[in-house]
């Protein structure tokens, strides 16, 4: 499915996280709206394709020695739109993946804020805006979803700077909520309820937020829900393995 739909009001820049092979997801984009797509890293090309961002790989991924090829072009592909931004100084923009449509946009939820979670699975799980409101919601949402998020300049320079020392330890997505909340102070018993903190809590450390971020109360960013991946999300290799291939490429 394209990124569809109409925009309303205060147009922002929107960054399309797209696969080059993947062109039919390309047409019937937002009218009118400032569309620049995002040379994604495609991981159905083979390992070659990593090889300027070997230096990103850990030992481990989710606290395993197994990670998705596909979850880690996900990842560095995200990187390349806030590249983008820090690179071309747009002051803010909405990134999205090429299989959501933008349903509307609305600047003055973005005000103050270095990120805001615009996309629909965000606003399920945490509908109160905060971002620590996640520990308090039903975990019965599939995922966090990086489905769309609006991002300023600082916040990019922020994400780009942090991720170079940490790595790719998880999904995008994840990260993405983990920069935006305070955990610190936390205890085990907090962090529990929600096995994605958890395991980050434990990889990163409990951490102040990276980012002034919220999440919208309305969404723009409906994901399509049609068990498709834009970036070909593989089967699990080892990280070893993994890395001893990019080498060799």
């Amino acid at each position: 499915m394209s990124v569809h739909g109409t925009i309303v009001e205060n147009m922002i820049p929107v960054l399309v996280i797209n696969c080059a092979a993947d062109t039919d997801r390309r047409d019937a984009l937002v009218r009118g709206a400032d569309v620049r797509f995002i040379n994604a890293v495609d991981a159905r090309l083979g390992v070659h394709v990593f090889k300027p961002y070997l230096h990103l790989l850990r030992d481990q991924f989710w606290l395993d020695d197994q990670i998705k090829p596909g979850a880690f072009a996900c990842f560095i592909s995200h990187r390349l739109a806030w590249q983008t931004i820090v690179d071309t100084e747009i002051p803010v923009a909405l990134i999205t993946e090429d299989d959501s449509r933008v349903s509307q946009m609305n600047m003055d939820v973005i005000v103050g804020n270095d990120l805001t979670f615009v996309n629909d699975r965000a606003c399920d799980w945490v509908p109160s805006g905060d971002m620590n409101a996640i520990f308090d919601a039903t975990p019965a949402v599939r995922g966090f979803g990086a489905d769309g998020y609006v991002l300023t300049q600082q916040g990019a320079q922020a994400l780009l700077a942090q991720s170079e020392r940490d790595g790719v330890v998880c999904g995008v997505d994840w990260y993405l909520a983990y920069a935006a909340m305070d955990t610190r102070g936390l205890k085990h018993a907090d962090v529990k309820p929600v096995s994605e903190v958890k395991k980050l809590w434990k990889t990163l450390g409990p951490r102040a937020p990276l980012l002034q971020a919220s999440v919208s109360q309305t969404p723009w960013v409906i994901n399509a829900r049609n068990g498709a991946s834009t970036i070909g999300h593989s089967n699990h290799v080892n990280i070893h393995s993994f890395r001893q291939d990019i080498e060799k490429a």
